[in-house]
């Protein structure tokens, strides 16, 4: 949107700056500046420090974990965020009969199991501050779709983020536990589950 961009390139003028590729890491500057004065931090998507370095902000890597191990290695607090992995408009199974999702498919077991400090050597450990899922709903327009590809992977990624890689196998027990709950909450999820955890 911004090639060939009468206002864009006025800005870039304004600025000095040299071309429009650089526009986004301005704009993400000015905020930087702007909500530090109040006391606060820019976080944001890994990609806005491919135009350079953004002083204090926090990362949020949702392109695999190398754009997060990258910054945790220059420095930067991080989130992981892997699409592939924590994009819960993913299919939650490869089920043929699962209701429209976006491919990949991202299981529960694949969650629990998932490290995100895998590559992050022991000395920059503490700049990881977590994990995060994210649903995009553009495709969702009703709560019951949005519960259903959200539930149990949420449960799987409470347990990574408090107690670290789970075996799927030893978490089941405690899954089926949390469906109960929202069984009795009336939360709705895949069916699937509902005949691996008969009792619940």
């Amino acid at each position: 949107q911004w090639q060939d961009n009468p206002d864009a390139d006025a800005l870039v003028a304004q600025y000095g700056l040299d071309g429009v590729h650089q526009l986004q890491r301005w704009f993400t500057l000015q905020l930087v500046d702007w909500l530090g004065r109040r006391g606060r931090r820019v976080i944001g998507w890994n990609e806005m420090l491919n135009g350079g370095e953004v002083p204090g902000a926090i990362v949020m890597s949702w392109e695999g974990a190398e754009p997060g191990v990258a910054a945790l290695a220059s420095g930067y607090q991080v989130v992981m965020a892997p699409a592939t992995l924590l994009y819960f408009d993913y299919l939650p199974s490869a089920d043929p009969e699962e209701p429209f999702a976006r491919r990949p498919v991202c299981t529960w077991q694949d969650i629990v199991a998932y490290d995100p400090a895998e590559g992050v050597p022991d000395e920059q450990r503490a700049g990881l501050l977590g994990l995060q899922c994210q649903i995009w709903t553009e495709f969702l327009p009703t709560t019951a779709q949005v519960e259903y590809l959200v539930w149990p992977r949420l449960c799987a990624v409470a347990q990574v983020g408090w107690h670290g890689p789970t075996d799927p196998a030893a978490f089941e027990p405690r899954l089926a536990a949390h469906v109960a709950r929202l069984d009795a909450r009336g939360i709705g999820y895949p069916a699937q589950l509902t005949a691996h955890y008969p009792n619940t």
